[in-house]
């Protein structure tokens, strides 16, 4: 199972217009190659496979590493065209070396209610030091 689909490939990984050539088929092999790479990093310190809906930046990084080994597939020379492609590609491998390595971690849950804030502001209600000084909240700083 791929951690991306192609319309996630087309709008993070490569220009639609770059995929119209390639079959979807080739694309979800491309996909599911990815996923398979990313897998192989993760499977010392996660559950695999990860639990819907996957991570974003795990998306993120199915869709460089697809996106690059289908410009490869077609001779992508990173000194003649635009080198992002690499540079996404290798980020997304440095990315994972550093999740395998526990220097990085994924969320275990997905938010259940993520259009909720659910931050609240801080307020300071009592006095306050400055270099020596005093003051109470609300006071005017005279900035």
């Amino acid at each position: 199972m791929a951690y991306a689909t192609t319309t996630d490939l087309a709008s993070i990984g490569l220009p639609a217009q770059a995929l119209a050539s390639v079959s979807a088929t080739v694309q979800g092999d491309h996909l599911d190659k990815a996923s398979g790479r990313i897998d192989s990093y993760l499977r010392a310190g996660y559950t695999l496979p990860l639990a819907t809906p996957y991570p974003a930046e795990v998306v993120d990084a199915c869709c460089h590493i697809a996106a690059y080994t289908l410009l490869v597939r077609r001779g992508y020379d990173p000194g003649k065209f635009d080198a992002v492609f690499r540079l996404n590609y290798e980020d997304a491998i440095a990315y994972l070396k550093d999740l395998a390595a526990g220097r990085a971690a994924l969320a275990t849950t997905a938010d259940a209610t993520p259009n909720a804030y659910e931050g609240a502001p801080m307020v300071q209600t009592g006095g306050y030091d400055v270099a020596g000084g005093t003051g109470t909240a609300g006071e005017r700083r005279g900035w």
